[in-house]
């Protein structure tokens, strides 16, 4: 086994060159003349006018100026093509979501503020969350708020004012399916929120766990890699693939933390919740390496484990090498795991944002009851299947090859 996987440290730049300006003794510029009594009081005063032109014509200019809502192209570009019509620009008018998220970690904190998504992008403003210290020891607010924010707060209105809490999950379910009552009733409460230069969201309480193809632009935008970043995948397979593939393909393997977290010293855990379970990942990994004839070195297996406990990675019988993912950095480890061509997930909220963010290949996951977390999760850019339902072999050479029973 490999040791522990770790983000590549970008190299340091070398120092850029400045030509350095020389001193007054060798200056080669015309030195100034000195200026005569007169002159120099003539100038203070053409300052003064000049000034106090400015201050009576130029102040209504920026005050009307700073009063109309501005936007800035997001510099976060995504490597994925926009879904439903969505506009990556930065909002000037913030949309504060000030209720209480809980301490859970940014996978699970999503299904609880997916509906201020949607209204916060409705309402043409950005979405920015309240501070929140997750129980992994990093605070969701950063992750998610991201920097360069241009916000404007002067004038705050709150959301429940115009949109009570029994509207709004009605209303986010029409928004996100195109319906003519919802664009109308939103456009009332947009109108009514115009003035406001900020909006305060206190909604507690909310459990989302599909619409995740209305949202996914949102979360690509803020979690996922930017092209030609440390964690983008620099050589995308397109789909299907040669046999033998043209380089390894890679695979990537999600053990949830809370599966094996609370184990005992004496006996790892055997029964995953929100993990593909072992003898399933034994099994799919045996396909895949058997899809490719056996090829040497056809792939490359990546098994993200935070805290990783080797006696449940003993479990899975590898005998050749892999990498375990634990840098100690959450939303790295999530992005790397991502970039994998062949995906295992269980149905934890982290793995789901796993296959949100990742870019064209094959999600194959292992549910206990329905879709759940997935719902809407297909129609992304990304295979999708599961097991017991629509994965088989051929299914997985059809997705990988292109191969057709």
């Amino acid at each position: 086994m490999s040791g522990l996987f770790h983000p590549k440290e970008i190299p340091s730049t070398s120092m850029p060159h400045y030509e350095i300006l020389p001193t007054s003794e060798e200056n080669p510029w015309p030195q100034p003349r000195p200026m005569s009594k007169f002159r120099s009081r003539s100038r203070v005063l053409w300052v003064l006018i000049v000034i106090t032109a400015l201050a009576v014509l130029g102040l209504p200019w920026l005050l009307l100026r700073s009063s109309r809502p501005a936007s800035t192209a997001s510099q976060n570009s995504s490597p994925w093509p926009p879904l439903n019509g969505a506009s990556q620009t930065l909002n000037k008018r913030v949309y504060l979501q000030v209720g209480h998220l809980g301490p859970e970690g940014f996978g699970s904190i999503l299904q609880h503020l997916k509906q201020s998504i949607v209204l916060s992008r409705a309402l043409d403003s950005s979405l920015v969350l309240a501070s929140t210290e997750s129980e992994h020891g990093y605070r969701t607010s950063d992750i998610f708020n991201g920097d360069g924010l241009l916000l404007e707060t002067r004038r705050s209105c709150r959301l429940r004012d115009t949109l009570p809490f029994d509207r709004r999950d009605h209303l986010v379910r029409g928004l996100c399916a195109g319906d003519s009552y919802a664009l109308k009733e939103m456009a009332e409460i947009k109108r009514q929120l115009s003035v406001c230069t900020s909006i305060l969201d206190t909604a507690e309480g909310e459990l989302t766990e599909d619409l995740n193809g209305c949202v996914v632009d949102w979360i690509r935008e803020k979690l996922g890699p930017s092209p030609g970043s440390l964690y983008a995948r620099p050589n995308p397979l397109p789909l299907p693939l040669p046999i033998p593939p043209l380089r390894p393909i890679t695979i990537g393997v999600h053990v949830r933390w809370g599966d094996t977290v609370g184990s005992s010293s004496s006996q790892p855990p055997t029964t995953f919740r929100g993990s593909m379970s072992i003898r399933s990942i034994t099994s799919v990994l045996s396909d895949i390496r058997a899809a490719v004839g056996g090829h040497a070195n056809a792939t490359q297996l990546t098994i993200a484990m935070e805290n990783a406990d080797h006696r449940v990675l003993a479990q899975l019988g590898e005998t050749g090498p892999y990498s375990i993912l634990d840098s100690g950095d959450g939303l790295a480890d999530l992005r790397a795991l991502s970039q994998n061509d062949v995906l295992l997930l269980g149905e934890s909220s982290y793995g789901v944002l796993v296959h949100l963010i990742a870019p064209p290949g094959l999600s194959i996951v292992e549910l206990d009851g329905d879709r759940g977390k997935y719902s809407n999760a297909s129609d992304i850019g990304r295979d999708l299947v599961f097991l017991g339902r629509d994965y088989s072999v051929e299914r997985l050479r059809a997705s990988l090859f292109g191969e057709r029973s």
